[in-house]
């Protein structure tokens, strides 16, 4: 009787043998997916913070752009003021010789 069950116990032994390779196969899976979502999770993290850093660097170069357009008009009135000035310094000029 022990030698017809011996054949069987060999089966169930190898059977669960191999379930347990399946299982701890899949276990080292999901600890390299555990692995690979954290490092996804580190680089959405270092994302945000560039989208963050960006955003204030996009914020001072608009304010630099904003002051830039006042500084351009500015300068244009100042060159008509400029050249009214000296038109109307020729003017003096020739009227001071004549």
């Amino acid at each position: 009787m022990i030698l017809l069950l011996f054949p069987q116990i060999l089966v169930d032994t190898a059977q669960k043998r191999q379930a347990l390779n399946e299982v701890e196969a899949r276990h080292m899976e999901i600890i390299q997916l555990e692995a690979n979502i954290r490092e996804l999770y580190d680089m959405f993290l270092d994302m945000a913070n560039l989208v963050e850093e960006q955003g204030e660097l996009i914020d001072v170069i608009e304010h630099n752009v904003e002051h830039a357009a006042d500084f351009v008009r500015k300068g244009q009135q100042e060159t008509r003021q400029a050249v009214r000035y000296q038109r109307t310094g020729r003017r003096v000029r020739l009227c001071e010789l004549l």
